[in-house]
């Protein structure tokens, strides 16, 4: 990650005092008989991925359990829709707490014998939760401009057209897991925040308790002898993107991830270069925010292949340095972990700008409905082509 050759260079390029001062964390110094001072260069190690992955945990809060529990997944109905199957599941996520979700299956149904990749649907921000990515609304859309937005966002029942199983579950807080009868989505993560503070204190809403109940739904999908789960992605936009971001890095199952507008990294060029810089950080809870954090998500999800599609008109774009400043890093290092790997595989991250502002356009959709297809070996119908 950090290699020897890496300090080499550094020294090659800067000045003695200047490596001295950078490298400061990892110098010792003594006096000799004149009075100079003598500066002793020691190699910092770099942090392993599960020291990585530990520290975000940490960030995180205490999940509910040192270990997993049983989902136990149960089918609450099937509705045939036509040119795919639509069923709706039930799983636990934590003692006496259920997680629900739409799993799409196409057609001709997978089977064990003829399994089909997963990708998991996450969803935005929308009260309805889990069915903005499947399409379905009480009412017709009251313009066009709304059923526009309702288009870019039907990414679940995209792909399953494509011939994906696809996964779309409810965030805590959304869809059938609000805890108000009534309320927007606001009201409604206030009133859940209340209720995770009394079972699991300290327990992140937004960035925890959101990857613990995805690992759970993972587990309940993993039970379907008909997914083939060596070629698992997952894709969302907006709050569905800081899932995706999230999932592929603390999960390894994820193979594959689209992040579309979100998941934005408040890049810091010395948690990727500096090994004693970043191991600092990884102690100092006051140094952390999740935009910070996002930098080592990506360390984590590295060589899996990651795309994430921007724009810098988009309203969350905060003129910072964010992901356009931090390519050429996030590259060299998905180069420095592929093990040698060849081609595409060398350093298979991609960022893609759109103009459109914190949207998912067709052409974006496209794109990574593509990119998804032949970073998971997959073959769509040829209706599709």
């Amino acid at each position: 990650m950090f290699s020897i050759s890496w300090f080499r260079s550094v020294i090659r390029v800067m000045t003695f005092a200047a490596f001295c001062s950078a490298c400061s964390t990892g110098m010792t110094q003594s006096q000799s008989s004149s009075s100079e001072t003598v500066v002793v260069a020691r190699t910092v190690e770099a942090p392993s991925r599960e020291e990585i992955r530990a520290a975000i945990w940490k960030y995180f809060g205490s999940p509910p359990s040192e270990e997993a529990i049983d989902p136990q997944p149960e089918i609450l109905e099937k509705v045939d829709a036509g040119d795919h199957e639509r069923w709706r599941l039930r799983y636990l996520v934590d003692k006496e707490e259920y997680g629900y979700g739409y799993l799409l299956l196409p057609k001709p149904l997978p089977t064990k014998a003829n399994p089909a990749p997963l990708m998991l649907a996450l969803h935005p921000t929308a009260e309805i939760g889990k069915d903005r990515v499947v399409a379905i609304y009480d009412k017709l859309a009251a313009s066009e401009a709304e059923e526009s937005s309702r288009r870019e966002r039907q990414y679940a029942l995209d792909l399953v057209r494509r011939g994906f199983i696809t996964f779309a579950p409810d965030r805590a807080g959304y869809g059938e897991r609000r805890l108000l009868a009534e309320g927007k989505y606001s009201e409604q993560m206030k009133e859940y925040s209340k209720f995770l503070a009394k079972r699991h204190p300290g327990f992140r809403l937004t960035a925890g308790k959101n990857v613990w109940d995805l690992q759970r739904g993972l587990d309940a999908i993993a039970t379907f002898d008909f997914v083939d789960m060596d070629r698992v992605g997952t894709i969302g936009h907006s709050l569905g993107a800081w899932d995706s971001i999230m999932l592929i890095a603390m999960d390894d199952r994820v193979k594959a991830a689209v992040v579309n507008s979100g998941g934005m990294v408040g890049y810091r060029d010395e948690l990727w270069r500096d090994p004693a810089a970043l191991r600092s950080y990884l102690d100092d809870p006051k140094q952390q925010n999740l935009a910070t954090i996002a930098n080592l998500m990506l360390m984590l999800a590295a060589p899996r292949p990651v795309l994430y599609l921007w724009s810098v008109q988009d309203l969350y774009d905060r003129r910072q340095p964010n992901m356009v400043d931090s390519l050429r890093e996030i590259t060299d290092y998905y180069e420095q972990v592929s093990g040698g790997a060849k081609g595409r595989a060398k350093a298979d991250f991609s960022f893609v700008l759109q103009p459109y502002g914190h949207g998912f356009p067709p052409e974006s959709q496209a794109f990574a409905y593509r990119w998804l297809e032949v970073r998971l070996n997959h073959k769509p119908p040829e209706c599709i082509h």
